[in-house]
């Protein structure tokens, strides 16, 4: 099984969506994923748009705290269900912590919901 670090963008993007029952769509075109289809008129990107990832951190309850050069996010879902991402701030504090949350809600896909990639 993959590290959620060896994920490409787009697969957790995908997956990301699919934690909070979203459905995306990758339209090769515009490169672009698109809430639904590409006839929706909402994209979705919780890796670059703050209110994606916000989007995240309310629906499953994601928490961030910063440690100097760092970020984490952590989910626990109940005692037996807890995911924890640390991500290096390099020169961006809120792309660093938009990484952590999508990558906590995908492996939360992944792990615990079970959600598979075609």
């Amino acid at each position: 099984m993959k590290k959620i670090e060896e994920y490409s963008d787009a697969e957790l993007t995908v997956l990301s969506a699919a934690s909070i029952d979203r459905v995306v769509v990758y339209d090769l075109g515009s490169g672009l994923h698109w809430l639904d289809d590409k006839f929706s008129g909402m994209w979705w990107d919780p890796l670059s748009r703050k209110a994606d990832a916000f989007d995240l951190i309310v629906g499953l309850g994601i928490k961030l705290k910063f440690n100097g050069n760092s970020v984490l996010a952590s989910l626990e879902q109940s005692p037996s269900v807890y995911i924890s991402i640390q991500v290096n701030i390099k020169d961006d504090k809120e792309k660093a912590a938009m990484a952590a949350v999508t990558q906590v809600a995908a492996a939360f896909a992944l792990y615990v919901i079970g959600v598979t990639l075609s």
